[in-house]
């Protein structure tokens, strides 16, 4: 564990989730993956008391936002163990260094065994190589991806290697494949979190170019609020939007269709009569049904 951890800023601007939580769930999410007991892994022990103690919030409160982050799998709480997983922080303050992967090996086996490090394990085996034994105690060795060499890469299909150069990446079947989806090549230092994403992903759908394809469109075509396009560069849609299978609605400041839904034929009616009530009374004071008993007895 370190003493620090990264705050990614757009999930004020970009997130709506996020956005629309209030205000004291914004601090509760943010200290599960700011305390000082947090692993990188994002898997780790904490009592329900301790979380009220230092956020000074109702437990009642803590317990609501926490069935709702597990309910929008954003975070999972086991009250039992009180063992508590917040499903992205590996992606977002990990690397692949043999150092952290070491570091995480020793905080996941200090995680008392329950169906959320089970699940963690399940989810993470591919980022981190992790191979599976045959119970939760991970009795199992971490093993770091081997660099290639420039000349290759993998051969045919094989996607098991991350590469370290623009050209090892060029021939890297995900990058070719983010590259069709996405029309720009991506940088060095998202190598890894593309591939290990998309690899991730394609157990759950095969097809996926057809999959990826409407969460960058949505991406590519939102604005923030100064107008500018979201950044290209930017791996939200992949990491997140596409990981949850859900594109987030869009945010006020967007824009929104320009028109409105045509009433049907009675409510029409009903509004030019209370429009012809208005004017009438405005203008003679009496409405239509006075008027025309007043014409009929004039006939």
């Amino acid at each position: 564990m370190s003493g620090y951890r990264q705050l990614h800023t757009r999930m004020w601007s970009s997130d709506q989730w996020f956005a629309d939580l209030k205000p004291e769930l914004k601090l509760l999410f943010i200290y599960l993956f700011s305390n000082d007991r947090a692993s990188v892994c994002g898997l780790y022990e904490l009592p329900l008391r301790v979380m009220a103690f230092e956020t000074r919030l109702d437990e009642a409160v803590i317990r609501e936002g926490l069935e709702m982050f597990g309910q929008k799998g954003k975070a999972y709480y086991d009250m039992v163990s009180g063992v508590v997983w917040v499903r992205n922080m590996f992606k977002y303050q990990g690397s692949g260094s043999p150092k952290l992967l070491e570091r995480i090996k020793a905080d996941l086996k200090a995680v008392p065994d329950c169906a959320l490090k089970e699940n963690w394990i399940e989810e993470n085996s591919v980022l981190i190589g992790y191979g599976r034994g045959k119970d939760t105690s991970l009795s199992v060795s971490v093993s770091v991806s081997s660099s290639v060499s420039e000349e290759g890469g993998g051969a045919g299909e094989e996607t098991n290697w991350i590469p370290e150069t623009p050209k090892q990446a060029a021939s890297h079947p995900d990058i070719k494949l983010y590259e069709q989806i996405t029309g720009r090549f991506p940088g060095d230092r998202d190598y890894e979190t593309i591939i290990t994403t998309l690899q991730h992903l394609r157990k759950s759908h095969p097809d996926l170019q057809d999959y990826l394809s409407p969460f960058w469109t949505a991406w590519s075509s939102r604005k923030t609020k100064d107008n500018k396009p979201y950044s290209r560069s930017s791996l939200v849609w992949l990491g997140e939007w596409a990981m949850q299978g859900e594109v987030p609605k869009a945010n006020e400041h967007e824009p929104t269709a320009k028109f409105s839904p045509i009433p049907d034929a009675e409510a029409t009616r009903r509004m030019l009569e209370e429009r012809d009530k208005v004017f009438s009374k405005a203008a003679t004071g009496k409405s239509i049904k006075e008027l025309a008993e007043l014409a009929s007895r004039k006939r």
